[in-house]
């Protein structure tokens, strides 16, 4: 979710910039002429440079004083709203980091935005700036380069981009799954979702004149055959400052989609996570503590359980780990092969034989098993064979070249303890893909756990008695006609808690999926908000392109409305009647006049 944010932090910095570009460009479009004028009287290309970067920081700085202003108030309100639904505060004002990266964006975008306005000062001739005789629309632009010119630096550009491209690809992304450098490897697979995403964005871009044609000789069939053209070659003349709108607004539209339903897929994968790692719909635990002798009260919570067997499917404990138990003092558990070239850290976990009875389901999947026995996968490890054997994930499977068919197919389970190291010859029972509530897994993790049975570890904690054996979860699975009744189940179980020295948890899914919910909620506010702003941005900037080209043709439109053309009809030609100013359209109409009369004169 962090990376979502960024990426829509990232994306509106750039649509902001394009707005600034916009405006500037209508700007000086509009000067041209009195750009010109400076230049004759000696004024210098870089102080007109100065002057498009002081105009662009006009126009963001005092948008950068009303966000900070405006940042206290929404921080604030978000502050209460988090308190009031999550029970979760914090202080509504901005860090010093904050303010830092908010005016590191507020300059960066003028100085992004004035880049090529820049490039247009300084690319005109003196002549086409002060040329008023000449429309200055263009349909298509005509560059002629000879072997003999300076480097092409679009070129230069693109191959870089190429050349990083595949470093990140094939260099970047291998190290981040070495590394096991998760974070790093989102960023990669994003950046390669976002290239995939301009791809599909410069397609659009080839095929935008088609889609043009399309809708103005199907969907306007009922224009007239003049209209039609008129439209098809007014959009021939802006095809140009067209395609940079409509890039910006299938970049808009598609990075809306995109974030949606990312951060939507994301809560998704929260609750799945959580269920998963809870392994079922109510769990009583404890929290791990190294160093201290912690349990949970076994007899208060199983007659906390009595009162409800009638909505009990079934419950099962799970002890604590090998490493904190006080009788065993080890450092690190590993899975090795028979040399040690491949050594692996584990964590071994006891489960009870109808474990995966109580779990959920919905997490299990098997990769392979003993098929010499039809019992469920917890009960084999209480199996003969199965009291000399793991349960293990894929991952473990694929590197130590083991096999869960083969009963001749073993390895070394090690335990580093503070004196010496002890090894201990096994085999794998059976092998899992995914696993609730116990990481077995084929991806690549710091460490897995490795599943046994209760007498193999009372072996390895060598205790006498099961009463030396700690408890520290509790995993309760209700009838299917009964889940409805799991919080009263939770009740009994809270009071145990409640009650209990230790440091003692109930969870259920319930409440964590309501207060998902509940963010979910939350965060649709903000999502609502952004599209708000994206959507606004979007429609300025459309606003200042049409603006732009109307400008750009005021000539020609005055043609037109002298040649009998109504508003109305403009309106349907430009997609937007924009408003020009009476006295200017007056003195366009009286030139379209004049030079028609005289036309008619000549003939």
């Amino acid at each position: 979710l962090g990376i979502v944010m960024n990426l829509v932090l990232i994306v509106l910095a750039a649509i902001s910039s394009y707005l600034v570009y916009s405006l500037l460009m209508i700007s000086f479009d509009t000067r041209m002429f009195e750009m010109g004028i400076f230049r004759l009287i000696g004024i210098r290309k870089y102080a007109l440079c100065f002057l498009v970067l002081v105009q662009s920081l006009l126009f963001v700085l005092p948008a950068l004083i009303v966000g900070i202003g405006t940042s206290f108030l929404y921080l604030w309100l978000v502050s209460n709203i988090f308190d009031s639904k999550l029970q979760f505060s914090f202080t509504p004002v901005p860090s010093g980091t904050a303010f830092i990266w908010a005016i590191c964006v507020g300059l960066i975008v003028p100085l992004l935005a004035s880049l090529i306005p820049m490039f247009n000062v300084l690319s005109k001739t003196l002549s086409e700036s002060v040329d008023m005789e000449h429309s200055k629309s263009r349909g298509v632009h005509i560059t002629v380069e000879f072997a003999s010119d300076n480097t092409n630096w679009s070129l230069v550009v693109f191959g870089l981009v190429i050349i990083a491209f595949g470093l990140l690809v094939y260099y970047m992304l291998p190290l981040s799954i070495l590394l096991m450098d998760f974070q790093l490897m989102l960023w990669i697979l994003i950046i390669v979702l976002l290239a995939l995403f301009i791809g599909l964005i410069m397609i659009a871009m080839n095929i935008q004149h088609l889609l043009e044609l399309f809708i103005i000789y199907v969907l306007m069939f009922l224009e007239t055959a003049y209209m039609k053209m008129v439209i098809a070659k007014n959009l021939i003349a802006h095809r140009i400052r067209n395609q940079r709108t409509g890039t910006t607004f299938s970049v808009v539209i598609g990075f809306l989609i995109f974030v949606i339903v990312a951060y939507t897929l994301e809560l998704q994968n929260t609750k799945l996570s959580m269920l998963r790692l809870h392994g079922a719909y109510l769990e009583f635990y404890i929290k791990r503590n190294e160093g201290k002798m912690t349990f949970v009260d076994v007899i208060n919570a199983e007659q906390a359980l009595a009162k409800h067997k009638d909505i009990i499917e079934g419950y099962a404990w799970v002890p604590q780990d090998l490493k904190l138990h006080p009788h065993v003092k080890l450092r690190e558990e590993w899975v090795a092969d028979y040399a040690v070239l491949h050594n692996y850290r584990v964590t071994s976990e006891a489960v009870p034989p109808h474990y995966f009875d109580v779990a959920n389901k919905d997490f299990l999947t098997v990769a392979s098993k003993n098929k010499t026995s039809d019992l469920s996968l917890a009960e084999q490890l209480y199996t003969p064979r199965g009291s000399q054997a793991l349960g293990v994930g894929s991952f473990l499977k694929r590197e130590l070249g083991i096999s869960a068919t083969d009963p001749d197919s073993t390895f070394l389970l090690r335990f580093g303890r503070t004196t010496d190291t002890m090894a201990y010859e096994t085999r794998a029972l059976f092998v899992l893909n995914t696993c609730p509530s116990f990481q077995l897994s084929r991806l690549i993790k710091p460490w897995q756990h490795v599943l046994i049975s209760y007498p193999l570890y009372f072996k390895l904690v060598n205790a006498s008695s099961p009463s030396l054996v700690n408890f520290w979860s509790l995993i309760v699975k209700a009838k299917k006609d009964k889940t409805a009744y799991l919080d009263e189940i939770y009740s009994s179980l809270r009071t145990v808690a409640d009650e209990s020295k230790e440091d003692v948890s109930v969870w259920t899914y319930s409440d964590s999926a309501d207060d998902i919910d509940s963010i979910h909620s939350f965060l649709d506010v903000i999502f609502y908000i952004i599209i708000i702003l994206f959507m606004l941005l979007f429609v300025f900037s459309l606003i200042s392109s049409m603006t732009a080209n109307v400008l750009e043709q005021v000539k020609e439109l005055a043609v037109l409305r002298a040649v009998g053309m109504t508003k109305g009809r403009a309106a349907v030609l430009y997609l937007s009647l924009i408003h020009i100013s009476e006295p200017t359209r007056q003195a366009e109409i009286s030139y379209a006049v004049f030079c028609l009369k005289k036309k008619k004169k000549k003939k």
